[in-house]
């Protein structure tokens, strides 16, 4: 093997160990309520939601609601201002559009902050209200992750960590060294 080849056997996995995009790990948990009906033919609910986890200053979380489940949507906590910045959208059956919760941080939100919030909605589905996809973005709109909502109480699925992927680039710079031997 030539020394050029054998240098950048050696220099792509280092390259691997760089620095890069911040991982998200952003937990989004959420309960569904059976409000009482103030209008006749509606079906009024509430979410209270749970979100967890860091949150860099002027990204945004999106909740995405579906206009064929999903009407009405009215913000019914009020958001500690010098921490969030919230929008509702409404869905929009002749877009059709979804609606959108969007939040977002003022300031930066630690990994084990939690902001607590609820929205009321008028359910058009069938059965009862289930999970919402969600996509946090960064300060330019980027959509940086994405998932869905879970209910409270079961467990989240971590986004994968940083520690995994750095033990993983060791173990191959150790297995190609010993290899060479």
């Amino acid at each position: 093997m030539t020394f050029r080849l054998q240098f950048l056997s050696w220099l792509l996995p280092l390259v691997a160990l760089l620095p890069g995009a911040p991982v998200h790990a952003l937990t989004l948990h959420y309960q569904a309520v059976d409000l009482p009906d103030t209008i006749a033919g509606s079906d009024l609910w509430r979410y209270d939601y749970q979100l967890g986890g860091s949150v860099g200053s002027f990204e945004s979380v999106n909740l995405l609601y579906s206009p064929m489940s999903y009407s009405d949507l009215d913000l019914k906590s009020a958001l500690d201002s010098s921490r969030w910045s919230s929008l509702v959208i409404p869905p929009d059956p002749a877009g059709p559009a979804d609606g959108i919760l969007s939040l977002t941080a003022v300031a930066p939100q630690g990994a084990s902050e939690q902001t607590n919030f609820a929205l009321e909605f008028i359910w058009l589905g069938s059965g009862t209200p289930g999970t919402q996809p969600f996509e946090l973005l960064d300060d330019s709109f980027n959509v940086i992750a994405s998932g869905s909502t879970v209910p409270l109480g079961a467990p989240a699925i971590p986004e994968p960590g940083s520690l995994p992927l750095l033990a993983g680039a060791l173990g191959w710079l150790a297995w190609q060294g010993r290899r060479r031997l």
